[in-house]
């Protein structure tokens, strides 16, 4: 059994399956050096209606973010080897046009949560501390979809 087949029970027992959401003009850039979970967490977010395109390291980040402007949402580990998820950031950033910024989640597996704070505070819109639920990860994603469209004069409908 793979990853994925084992995650999709606990997937759709944590969530009710929800039609798509009215985010189709945004997309969610999933970024984990960890294969199992980028592509369980993907699939889950999937689940939940939300558009999800995922890369495996800063590098291949940076190159979905030059290639696809519908990039909104940028949820990235916050450790990573190479490029870790605050360089990632702030590279993304620089590298967007002022009117196309992106909302910032960073996730993190670190038992030292305070630490990883001070390092976070100022760069990320939120944090998730690991282990989560996809219904915190979901929840999150949304109220990023929902800044992003209240920047864009956009409102859910």
């Amino acid at each position: 059994m793979t990853p994925i087949q084992t995650a999709q029970p606990q997937i759709a027992s944590q969530v009710a399956i929800s039609s798509p959401h009215q985010d189709a003009d945004f997309r969610v850039l999933l970024v984990d050096d960890e294969r199992e979970m980028r592509e369980a967490l993907a699939l889950g977010l999937r689940v939940l209606g939300m558009p999800v395109v995922s890369a495996a390291n800063g590098a291949e980040a940076l190159e979905v973010l030059r290639e696809d402007s519908r990039i909104a949402v940028l949820l990235t580990d916050l450790r990573m080897p190479g490029m870790d998820g605050l360089e990632l950031a702030r590279r993304a950033q620089d590298a967007r046009p002022p009117t196309q910024p992106l909302e910032l989640l960073v996730m993190s597996g670190n038992i030292n949560f305070e630490t990883e704070m001070q390092h976070v505070v100022g760069e990320a819109t939120e944090f998730l501390a690991k282990p989560f639920t996809l219904q915190a990860v979901g929840n999150a994603v949304r109220r990023a979809l929902q800044r992003v469209r209240g920047r864009q004069g956009v409102h859910a409908g």
